[in-house]
């Protein structure tokens, strides 16, 4: 691949201007503020406490999975890094022309591509949902 960086500043970037759409975004911004302030923010504020956030910070997806992939929690992963060790001495690279290493290369492009289609079609959808919330232009907002 290659990749090549360039500092701009946003004043560079011409696109449509849509003052209208965006003091349409502050007044929902506004009143979600204020509805976030008057009926969640209490709420929120009353179950906040020293035992919920020391127990939240435990239940993070992160750490779970350490645990369950811990031998110290998880008493089978022995098991696993016994055969880890045993693989770690007979392991040997497969020669470029397996099929296997072919077969790798090519889901590593399919799931590129999808990835890349994926960002395309969130990226539409996000620009068309903005449009039809806030009433703006359908065409592209960024010129290049």
């Amino acid at each position: 691949y290659t990749v090549r960086f360039e500092e701009r500043q946003v004043e560079d970037l011409k696109f449509a201007r849509q003052d209208a759409a965006f003091e349409h975004v502050r007044k929902v911004s506004e009143g979600n503020e204020a509805f976030y302030s008057t009926f969640v923010s209490p709420w929120v504020q009353a179950a906040a406490n020293p035992w919920f956030a020391e127990t939240l910070k435990w239940l993070h997806p992160m750490r779970t999975s350490r645990y369950a992939f811990s031998e110290t929690i998880n008493p089978w992963m022995r098991g696993v890094a016994v055969l880890a060790e045993i693989m770690s001495k007979t392991r040997s690279p497969l020669p470029e022309n397996h099929p296997l290493i072919e077969a790798e290369r090519n889901l590593i492009g399919q799931i590129s591509d999808a990835i890349e289609n994926v960002r395309t079609v969130r990226d539409s959808t996000y620009e068309q949902t903005f449009s039809v919330l806030y009433g703006t232009s359908s065409e592209p907002s960024v010129e290049e």
